[in-house]
């Protein structure tokens, strides 16, 4: 085979495996199948519905997978934790913590990449101080994991401690 021309494996023998019969149809039959089996835009698949039976699907589905009526719906049990990291507090924290770092890395100084608020005294663990901004460091991303507390790196080291 020569340098630059690729063939993947399963394509060889295509024709010759596929079957015939979609090969001796009009262009009008083979129209009519792509409708039938692809769906259009009027209605569920290979099927038109008329204006009454588009609303009457419009209204069975309305709200149909909001909430509690949504099939992935536990209870609303969402960790407080969640809440707390996307709530609009903690955006405004974020935000306050780049301008008074004036949008730098405190540790290696550079500007115009992707920053990070760290907490320097736990999230988890001092919620108290979750929102205090002499708690906040604006890190680069691989600063950020050089910290003592990055993703719980200090609960590891409490774990891990051997016993005597």
């Amino acid at each position: 085979m020569p340098i630059g021309i690729y063939k993947h494996k399963s394509h060889q023998g295509f024709q010759k495996n596929h079957p015939k019969y979609l090969f001796n149809h009009t262009q009008e039959t083979r129209y009519k199948l792509r409708l039938a089996l692809c769906g259009n835009k009027n209605g569920i698949k290979g099927h038109l519905c008329s204006k009454e039976t588009r609303e009457k699907l419009r209204k069975y589905n309305l709200g149909k997978w909001i909430g509690s009526k949504s099939p992935n719906w536990r209870g609303g049990i969402t960790p407080i934790e969640k809440k707390i990291r996307n709530s609009i507090e903690c955006r405004l924290w974020r935000e306050a913590i780049f301008s008074r770092d004036n949008w730098t890395c405190q540790r290696c100084q550079n500007r115009g990449i992707y920053l990070e608020a760290h907490h320097i005294k736990s999230f988890s663990q001092y919620p108290e101080l979750r929102f205090a901004l002499d708690n906040g460091i604006t890190l680069c991303e691989s600063c950020h994991k050089l910290t003592d507390n990055f993703t719980g790196r200090n609960k590891r080291k409490e774990r891990i401690i051997p016993r005597i």
